[in-house]
């Protein structure tokens, strides 16, 4: 068994720290933390970096809400009129300046005071738990909730995308067949032991076996235990649940649960699109309308993407993020670049000035 797990962790240790040290993907340390409730969120007051393959990295500054802001002082607090944003990665901004991100462009063009509770790897369970707490210390004009093709697959998996094992709360069945929503397994230890102290040192570090080892010993093996130990763990978790919902069964239950959150609300209710295709967004938007018992608008701005960039490959190479290096663009990250998110706010802007929602003169 000792050998076993020595292997297991040796391999796995590698392969994250071959990532980390050749740069070969976006990487983010210093602001998260794990949760027991989230399974991730931000560490209140923290400030950390996305580094990227190519050596660039950008700060990203956390609020003492756990939320990302444009600084340690950015939040608009001056501002009477509020707009709370509920999403995962894309809305959160990743790989890119907060700055640029489309929720910061869309409130300070209208001069709003943005609430952003996304969070990177988040699907419908952590959108229903954001939105339950948001709404019980805050007034919004506007609450825009993201919709995209695996929030609801994230619903109803255990463990966050990752290159670490990070437990997720998720959407599942009972013993007595009520659904329910899950907690994650177990705090993982990730967060602790890839910290911004033991992990910088390897990153964009030429390949050497001595800081590999050095790495298995630091981060490997101490990571790899606590898995093995959560996971054996969990094993008593699975017995008080029947199972996980279907992927439809989580979009359902998702919209039939804002039905109680939102029913009293007097906020302007905003769904938006990101990373559907636009034409099985409005199909979708079609079911969800069924659904909901509230009134709310749904916001398509994938739809100015896709016509500027008309077929995949080009939207690809037109609203992602490259970067260059040996005479050769490389493709570092597939979040909206800064083009990307300036046609998403606009649009964003124009739907609801369009609305009725916001005024077209400020």
């Amino acid at each position: 068994m000792l050998i076993f797990f020595f292997a297991y962790s040796f391999i796995k240790s590698a392969f994250i720290y071959n990532i980390i040290s050749k740069g070969e993907i976006k990487f983010i340390y210093g602001v998260f933390e794990s949760s027991k409730i989230y399974g991730i969120s931000g560490i209140p007051d923290s400030k950390g970096f996305m580094v990227f393959p190519g050596g660039d990295s950008i700060p990203i500054f956390i609020n003492k809400d756990g939320k990302r802001v444009i600084g340690n002082n950015g939040d608009n607090n001056n501002l009477n009129d509020k707009i709370l944003f509920i999403g995962d990665s894309y809305t959160f901004g990743d790989a890119n300046f907060y700055e640029d991100s489309f929720p910061y462009l869309i409130a300070k063009k209208k001069n709003l005071n943005l609430v952003n509770a996304s969070m990177v790897g988040y699907g419908y369970v952590q959108f229903l738990l954001n939105l339950e707490k948001e709404i019980k210390k805050n007034n919004y004009k506007i609450i825009a909730i993201q919709l995209a093709p695996y929030s609801a697959e994230r619903a109803v998996n255990r463990y966050l995308p990752a290159i670490g094992k990070i437990p997720t709360p998720f959407f599942c069945r009972d013993n007595n067949d009520s659904i329910i929503i899950h907690n994650p397994f177990y705090e993982t230890a990730f967060f602790k032991i890839m910290s911004q102290k033991k992990s910088e040192k390897y990153l964009n570090h030429q390949f050497s076996m001595i800081t590999l080892l050095d790495f298995y010993i630091q981060i490997g093996v101490p990571l790899y235990f606590s898995e093995l130990k959560n996971e054996i763990m969990t094993y008593t978790e699975t017995f008080k649940y029947k199972r996980t919902l279907t992927i439809e069964e989580a979009e359902e239950y998702f919209f039939t649960s804002l039905n109680n959150i939102l029913k009293t609300s007097s906020s302007n209710i905003v769904f938006y699109n990101v990373k559907y295709p636009p034409d099985v967004f409005e199909i979708k938007v079609k079911r969800y309308k069924k659904l909901i018992k509230f009134k709310a608008i749904f916001i398509n701005p994938e739809k100015p993407l896709w016509d500027t960039a008309k077929d995949e490959q080009t939207y690809l190479e037109m609203f992602s993020h490259w970067r260059e290096w040996d005479g050769e663009k490389h493709l570092v990250d597939k979040h909206y670049n800064p083009k990307a998110n300036g046609i998403v706010s606009n649009y964003f802007i124009e739907e609801l000035e369009q609305n009725g929602i916001l005024s077209k003169f400020d």
